[in-house]
């Protein structure tokens, strides 16, 4: 019997994880190997869709924006000459 091997290249672990779940479906054995041919444990990019880093810096982000709507609304009530302040 001969035996195929398949390689794919990608830095996006949702998608390396659909496509080991898609051909283990099929009941071939998968596995995911790194650059230099070591095996990798894909426990973790099951249990994780987003890293902790992606998830504070997206929260900075939101964060930053609408800081600076609000000081832009902030200031645009000062310039306008805001009847309600003394």
């Amino acid at each position: 019997m001969t035996t195929w091997t398949i390689k794919t290249v990608t830095d996006d672990p949702q998608s390396v994880q659909a496509m080991v779940e898609d051909q283990r479906n099929r009941g071939y054995e998968v596995w995911i190997e790194d650059e230099s041919g070591r095996t990798v444990d894909d426990e973790p990019l099951k249990k994780s869709g987003r890293s902790l880093y992606q998830i504070v810096m997206a929260v900075i982000i939101w964060g930053a924006a609408i800081a600076v709507m609000l000081g832009t609304l902030y200031a645009a009530s000062i310039l306008s000459g805001d009847p309600l302040r003394p």
